[in-house]
């Protein structure tokens, strides 16, 4: 997810365990990042698991 702007976004409950590119700095700009889903690697990255 290149060029994508999650700033201010509200990530309740979406889900991203099969999306691809996406950044740390990405969902990190977002509101409720801690609520959303991910693979279980890149929520380790984001330090959810």
């Amino acid at each position: 997810m290149q060029n994508v702007n999650f700033q201010n976004a509200d990530l309740f409950q979406a889900d991203f365990t099969t999306v691809q590119a996406l950044t740390i700095e990405q969902v990190k700009s977002a509101q409720n990042c801690g609520q959303a889903l991910y693979d279980e690697d890149f929520a380790k990255k984001l330090d959810l698991k």
